[in-house]
Formats: C-alpha cells, structure tokens, sequence
C-alpha cells in the first residue's frame, strides 16, 4: 500500500471520527434544549403566567388561528371571535408565525394544549440547533458548538418568554432566527451562491413575520456584521465584492417574501386605534429601564415577576460567564493581534445591547424615531444572550481540557436555570377550550383579543366595549338591529369565522341594519348576489347596510382589502425569485448522508415525542365542573383545583350549582363542600355583575351566607336573582370570613389569589314592560325614563335607581349624567356611570324592556373627590390625573393620587369627542396630620411628566399647570 493511500485513509478514519464526535455534541446541545422544555412538557394543563403576560393569550390565538384556516382564509388576518364575538383585526398587526405552526399542528391531529407545548419545544430544539450550527462555523470546535447552544437555550431571557411572559410565543421564536440569519449571511461570504442569497432571504423573512419588535433591534446587527465581514481579511477581495454585491438583493428579497404581513400592517394602521398605545403609559420605555437591577445577585436565577429582584434581567452566573469569556476574547485577540469578525461583533453586540438596557442609552430612546416602538429596554436581552452565549462558548477553546470545561460550564448553565424554575400549573384539559371559556376569559379581564389596550379596535369604535350581544348569543351571530324601518322573517342561514348568509324580508319601504360585526376594511357585502356598499355605524362601529322593502339575500365576507392583495402579491412573487434561486443553487447537492441523518432524527424524535404526549401526556384533571374557579389577580382562566382552593383555615373543595342559567327574580342553589376546617369560619357567596376589579368594586346583588361545619362539610346557599336583572353574564363569588377578618385564597405556591369566582350565571331573560308605566322624561326618539327612586343609603350617600324603557334598538352605547341640585339652583354633586357599569351598554337593549341603574357613594372615613371630564376633542395620549392635598403654607403633600381616569382602566385616548366621563378619586386621611389643607389638580403626560396647561373660566393661565380648589379642608 503506497504512502499516499495510507493518509487517504488515515485522513477518512479521522474525517469519521470528527463527525462523529459532532454528531454526539449537537445530540447533548439538543437534549439540553429538551430538558428545558421538561417543566411545560409534564406540568398539570399548562403554564400559568399572570404579572409577565397572560398564558392563555396562547389557547385565544391558536384557536382563532385554527378557525380561520378551517375557513379557508390565509393568509389570516381576523379573529372572528374576539372582541365579545364582534370581531378584531389581530393577525394584520400581529406577527403570528408560531401560531401557523401550533394550528396547523393541531390540523394534523394533536389537541390544542398539547400542540402548543410541543410548539414551545420545537422553539427550544430549533433555536439550540441553529446556535450549534452557528458556532460550529464560528469557532471550529464541537464542545465549543455545544457549550454556545446549551448557554443560549438557559439564557434566563429565553426561559422567562415561556415560564414569566406566558403569552410570548413570538418574541421566544425570534431566538430561532438570529443564529440562522448571521449564519446564512457568514456562508454567504464563504462563497457567494444564488442558494445562499435564498437562504439569507428567507432567515430574515422569518424573523420579520415571527416577531417585527425582534427584527427591527436585530437588523442593524446584521447590518454590522455584513461591515465586518467586508473588511475582514481572511476573506478574498473577490469575495467580498460579491457577497457585498448581494446582501441588498437579499434583504429586499426577504422584505418582499414577508410583505403580506408588514406591508398591511403599516399600510392600514389607520384604520385602528393604536397611536400612543403602543409607546404611551406603561408602554413608554422611560420606566423600564434596568440599572443596579441589570444583573440578579442570586447564583439561581428568580422568575418570578411579582416580587424581587425582576426577571427581566441578566442570570448572575451568566452575567460572570460572559465577562470571563468577553475578557478571554480581547486577550486572545490583542496577543495574536486579531479578533475576527465573529468574535468583534460577539464582543460589540454585548457592549451595546447592555448600554441599550440601561439609562445611559436615553438619548437614543429620546431621538430615534423607531426605537419607541420597541416599549421595553429589557427587550435587548435577547440580542445580549445571544452574544453572552457566543463568548461564553469560547470558553471552551480558551480553558485548557476544552471537553471537560464545555461540560462543566454547560452543566452549570443548566442547573442554575433551572432550579430556579417553579411554574405555577393551569389545571385545564382539552375539554376546557371551547369557544364559551375563551370568550368569558375575555369578558373576565377585559382584555381583547389578546391585547391589553384594545390597540387593534377599528378606529370607528369609541368608547371601547366591554361586552356585546354577540358573546350573549354565543356560537350563533344575533339578529342585525334595526335602525330604520321594519323587518319581517330575518334568518342565519349559513356562518363561518369570514362569512354570513343572512336571509332577510324587509316590511317597510327601506331598512337600515346595524350587523354585530366590527367593520374593517376587508369586509364586503352583496344582496341578491350584487355587490353592494357597507357603512360604518358612528361609534359602534358596526358593519351597517340599508335595503329596499322585499325579501334579500345577504352575503357579509371578509377578504383582503386593495392594499393586502398587493401585498398578497409581493409575497407571491417574492416565493417565484425564491423558488428560482433554489432551483439555480440545487442545495440538496451540498446535503450528506451525515445531515440528512441528523435531520431525520430530530423529526423522528419530535414525532415520537408528539405521540406520547398525545397517547400519554401528563395526567388531567376531572372534566367535570364542580371544582371550577378563576380570580382577577393570579389565573382568570376558569380552571379545575384538583386539591381545592386554599383559603388558609378551610378548603373548598367543591360545589355544584342548581343551574347555570336564570331569569330576573329566579333563584339558584349553591352548595359547597369544604374540609380541612380549623377553626369557626362563615362561607359568603354573591352575585356580583361588574367583574373587572380595576374598574370598580364588584357589587353585590345579591348575598347568601352560612356557617361551615367545624368538621368539613356542606354549606348551603341560595342566591336570588333580582327581578330587575338585565340580561348578561353574572358570577358567583365565594368568601370565607374568620373570626376577625376575611380570609384570603392563595395557590399551593403560597401566592395569594385575588376574589374566587365559580362557574358563570347566565341571566337570559328580562323584566317585560307591563304597557301602562308612565313615562317620566323622554331622551331621543329611543328611550323613556319610567320611574326614580332617591333614597339616603348612608351618611353622605344616595342611592338613586332609574328605571329605563328602551322603545326601539338604540344604535349606540350612551352614559348617563346624573346632577343633584339644592333648592335654590347650586349643584351639590354629580356622577356619570355607565348603564350598569358599561356591561350591558344601551346598544343592547332590546324594545319592552325595563332597565335599573344604580350607583353614588362617598366614604366618611377619607376624602372623595369627583371630576367630571369632557373631552373637548379625540387624544391621541393616555394622560394621568394628579390629585395633591397639600399644606398652602409649606407645599407639602401628605397624599396624593396619581392614575389614569377610572384606576387606570379608562385611558384619555379612548375617549370620545364630546363625552363626559367622571372619575372618582379617593384620598385616605388616617395618616394626615391635623391642620388646615387645599386640593390641587391637573393633567400631565406620563411619558415626559410635562403637565398641560390649566385655564381658569376666565380664560386665565394658571400657575403650575394646576387648578387649586376653592373649598379648604380641615383635618382634625
């Protein structure tokens, strides 16, 4: 055998080996990423997350998602059912790549839940492969490849978008695109090809239709990257030239793939209400950022968000890491007197996505036009984990015994993450996501469509709703309101989540309906098989149509407006260039028996691990419904307690309920089951209307109470349902009183729970009008005021009840103004509710109806104050409100409040024109020493702290920007 076979062989045996101890690298990197997942994987239902982002946003926009593709409309762009049933534009706005993913995992035969978790798995494994691919390019070495991953999958910002921000599914796929895109852009300039271009292309593609906030922070690195590259030295001229030569081509190629999203979404941002919620009030980046809290002084990192240190931070052990790595780098490099591009831009990608944490970085926030748009600082800590991951890998080429110290710092990684990590479980099964659960978790936080501002609300709908006769009908759409005219036989003949077929006679010379749908554009509408023209009804926003007299075919549709079929387009041929530049580079030519192998086992071990979880998954909880509850503060979802609720002295630990629907004036039985008493307790439950605890206080309507046995046992309750009920979604709240106070319910953390509610009561009928109530006051041609009560409910208290006849559909959501005056003429106070609360608007109610209001209060015990707002013209600023009590001689403040109007709930940008709006202010005197005190008021911009200008009714400018009342206050 000749000396040049002999290295042949000696060249493929060591060939062999080196990939094989790559392939036993990348399957340790990829099992490192499984373990991560383990936690979401085995927990009882899924994740629950609260104070980071709500983890059942996730169950809310795979569903709808899957709705929508079963409809036939893809792109999606609509949630058919959010927003109370009347539809939200969400996914023209939102990117949603991930959740095609979940849907069309869930098409394929997975449940929802377990679709989602092996979604957020297959986020892990994706995004810890492209990273070892990555590093095994950048720094040549297995373990170092591996090391780089396993850092990138425990970077604490990467858990905390699973585990903390429940809801943020796209921003943790974002960490999936970064290694691709600066990996497609180094092979790019290894050797310029069509193929690579097509793969730099659809890299950042990805990254722009999986999360656009991500894509914007992380494009000027790739920007500066492909800078570096090109004064590299290592490369040739000629390559330089050509790579440079097509990084433009690329980038506007993965710009024109992605256009169907972002071209819409820019191009329609007129037609909803985001303005100043994006980037204003709790959004705006002056209030997140991190300074002495950048980095957590515990070796285990905390997640959790309710108390500190935050977990928007850096891990401390991954902090050290990449400080040892970052400093082993610039050693290495300034004794061989180079660093290359990788590690330079490793090094500059630390330094600034720390600096763009940090305060120091305020000046780019205040002057960069798009920076705002990306509302948290925090959010550079996936651009900082990804860099940190890369130096931290090049400890592994750095430290002597480089196997032993990838294993090593890798173990640690791990065990410092994780440990850490106690995931509060959700005890929901499959059975558990219906259209009827997911609309109440809406209706129960006032959260639509997944959003926390209402953001995506077409522009026509003001003031926001808060429920609609859509939810009240459930799966089946309502009947249209009538606005003018008379109908006769009106008929649903055929509906999907972007189609109705209606069947409608109409009885007098013309009509004018209102359909429960939200317009945007996209809607279109035929009668009778011609296109006709829709309107959109002020303030409602409602789709509105108008009809001759006879019988009409009606067709509502939603399709893809002028601008989203251009797009639609562009997209289109952006697919064509790609697909060409594939077929010019046929890449499968560079794929070996090697990465085919490897690729077949990671698919083979997703589907088998799908399997089991469909077959065997984590035990579930009993579909039955006597353990279902939900609170504002912790888990909304309406959810199983296997254990029971904890309340501390007693556990409920079941109940049913005599019926789930009611008329006004029916009764209902509620009897609970409780053990583990440890002392004389009293069970309270109430019916309560008004849910959402940042608006007000519920009210009870109704209360039953009873002694719990000492040990354990059934308490009986049975709850009235006023004979003025309106028609609507009421809850069941249960409380235990101790012997000096009421107890409180905390999870098995030992988190507290905010007020319990049982499984909803539907109130489907209404008090008929009996045909002889005098009518006391007319408002308009719709509504008749038909009996007043005033009576003194307590010190400093009336309660006024109002009984309204609604005459005929009223097509918009009026407030009420209320003005008590002495005998001579002075007004002594005044309030402006909403018709009750804002949960049963006017637009609701039905002709024959009897409707009561009621509400006025005033504590004796603190200082109330109520300003009545009218807003002169629509603000595009959520402003906050100051209320100082203060001292006329030394300007000190004992208390103060400073919020949005209605605690924070009713922000001043949404707002009509015209509408007064009063807001209830509460100032506790208890602390406030004796003496002698003025009340000064006034508006500013949270954002920037500037205060608005006060004007006296003289037309005079006041000092301070604030309006200083004329009554003094007297604290003894």
């Amino acid at each position: 055998m000749s000396d040049t076979e002999d290295r042949r062989i000696h060249l493929k045996s060591k060939t062999s080996k080196s990939a094989s101890e790559s392939r036993i690298w990348l399957f340790l990197a990829l099992f490192a990423a499984t373990l991560a997942a383990v936690p979401l994987l085995t927990i009882n239902g899924m994740v629950s997350t609260r104070g980071g982002g709500d983890s059942p946003f996730l169950l809310i926009r795979t569903y709808e998602m899957i709705q929508a593709l079963r409809a036939g409309q893809f792109p999606v762009r609509w949630m058919d059912g959010a927003a109370y049933g009347l539809g939200y534009p969400f996914f023209s706005f939102y990117a949603a790549l991930p959740y095609y993913l979940a849907a069309s995992l869930h098409l394929g035969g997975l449940g929802i839940l377990c679709s989602i978790k092996l979604t957020q798995l297959m986020g892990f494994v994706a995004a810890a492969a492209g990273m070892y691919a990555l590093a095994r390019r950048w720094l040549g070495s297995s373990p170092a490849a591996a090391l780089t991953a396993v850092a990138y999958t425990f970077a604490p910002f990467h858990l905390v978008n699973v585990y903390v921000r429940g809801d943020s599914l796209s921003e943790f796929y974002a960490f999936i695109c970064y290694p691709l895109i600066l990996l497609s852009l180094h092979r790019l300039f290894e050797r310029p090809s069509a193929g690579r271009v097509a793969a730099l292309a659809l890299s950042y593609a990805a990254l722009i239709v999986t999360h656009n906030i991500s894509a914007m922070i992380f494009s000027p690195f790739v920007l500066l990257y492909a800078l570096l590259l090109v004064f590299d030295r290592s490369l040739s001229k000629k390559q330089k030239r050509r790579a440079a030569a097509l990084i433009l081509p690329a980038l506007v190629l993965g710009f024109l793939l992605s256009s169907w999203y972002w071209l819409p979404a820019l191009g329609e941002l007129d037609a909803v209400q985001l303005g100043e919620a994006q980037t204003g009030g709790y959004f705006h980046y002056s209030t997140h950022f991190r300074s002495d809290d950048l980095v957590q002084p515990a070796v285990f990192f905390n997640y959790d968000p309710d108390a500190a240190p935050t977990p928007f931070a850096t891990g401390l052990v991954q902090a050290a890491l990449a400080l040892l790595g970052a400093g082993a780098l610039i050693w290495r490099g300034l004794r061989r007197r180079k660093i290359g591009a990788p590690g330079l831009l490793a090094l500059l990608m630390l330094l600034v996505s720390t600096l763009m944490i940090t305060p120091l970085s305020r000046p780019l926030w205040d002057h960069l036009p798009l920076l705002p748009l990306t509302q948290f600082p925090w959010r550079f800590l996936s651009v900082q984990a990804f860099a940190a991951s890369i130096v931290i890998g090049r400890l592994a080429i750095t430290l002597p015994r480089p196997k032993l110290a990838a294993g090593l710092i890798g173990v640690i990684l791990l065990l410092t993450a994780l440990l850490g990590l106690r995931p509060e479980p959700l005890h929901i099964t499959e059975a558990d996501i219906t259209p009827e659960r997911l609309a109440l978790y809406e209706y129960f936080t006032a959260n639509i469509g997944t959003t926390i501002q209402a953001e995506y609300l077409p522009r026509g709908v003001a003031p926001r709703p808060y429920t609609s006769e859509a939810m009240l009908s459930a799966s089946v759409s309502p009947l249209p309101l009538t606005l003018e005219g008379e109908l006769g036989e009106t008929n649903l003949l055929e509906q999907s989540p972007q189609r109705e077929r209606w069947q409608i006679d109409v009885a007098s010379e013309r009509a004018r309906l209102a359909f429960h749908k939200l317009y945007f554009p996209g809607w279109q509408a035929q009668v009778d098989g011609r296109p006709v023209e829709l309107e959109t009804l002020p303030g409602l926003g409602y789709i509105g149509l108008r009809l001759e007299s006879g019988s009409h075919e009606i067709i509502l549709r939603f399709g893809d407006s002028p601008l989203r079929q251009k797009a639609n387009l562009l997209t289109a041929a952006g697919v064509l260039l790609l697909l060409g530049l594939v077929a010019a580079s046929r890449p499968w030519r560079e794929l070996t028996r090697r990465h085919m192998g490897i690729g077949g086992a990671i698919v083979l071990a997703l589907a088998v691990l799908s399997l089991l979880l469909h077959l065997f998954g984590p035990p579930v909880a009993p579909a039955d419904s006597s353990d279902l509850t939900m609170d504002f503060i912790r888990q909304p979802f309406l959810h199983h307690n296997p254990e029971g609720v904890d309340f501390g002295a007693a556990r409920l630990s079941a109940y049913t309920l005599s019926a789930d629907r009611a008329s006004a004036g029916d009764a209902v039985i509620v009897e609970i089951n409780w053990t583990g008493v440890e002392e004389n307790l009293e069970a309270r439950v109430d019916l309560v209307l008004a849910v959402h605890e940042q608006l007000e206080e519920p009210y009870a309507l109704a209360t039953s109470t009873d002694v719990i046995p000492s040990d354990g046992g059934l308490t009986h309750h049975k709850i009235a349902v006023p004979a003025d009920a309106v028609r609507g979604i009421y809850f069941l709240r249960v409380s235990v009183i101790g012997p000096d106070e009421e107890l409180r319910p905390r999870t098995a953390q030992g988190k507290y729970l905010g007020s319990t509610y049982l499984c909803p009561l539907r109130v489907t009928a209404y008090r008929p009008v009996a045909g002889d109530e005098p009518v006391l006051g007319r408002f308009g041609p719709r509504i008749a005021l038909v009996e007043a009560r005033v009576e003194p409910a307590a010190q400093n208290r009336l309660q006024v009840t109002l009984t309204w006849h609604c005459e005929a559909q009223i097509p918009a959501n009026y407030g009420l103004s209320l003005r008590v005056y002495d005998a001579g003429g002075a007004l002594l106070g005044q309030k402006d509710p909403r018709l009750p609360h804002g949960l049963y608007p006017t637009s609701m109610w039905q002709p024959g109806e009897l409707l009561t209001g009621y509400d006025l209060a005033q504590s004796s015990d603190a200082l109330t104050l109520t300003l009545y707002w009218q807003a002169r013209q629509r603000m595009d600023t959520d402003y906050k409100i100051f209320v100082h009590l203060f001292n006329p001689l030394t300007e000190d403040i004992p208390v103060q409040d400073d919020a949005m109007p209605l605690r924070n709930s009713y922000p001043t940008r949404w707002w009509a024109e015209g509408e007064v709006v009063g807001d209830v202010i509460l100032l506790p005197l208890t602390d406030v020493p004796a003496g002698e005190y003025r009340l000064a008021l006034g508006v500013y911009d949270p954002a920037t702290a500037e205060r608005l200008s006060a004007i006296d009714g003289q037309g005079r400018l006041l000092p301070d920007g604030r309006l200083i009342l004329e009554r003094r206050i007297t604290v003894p």
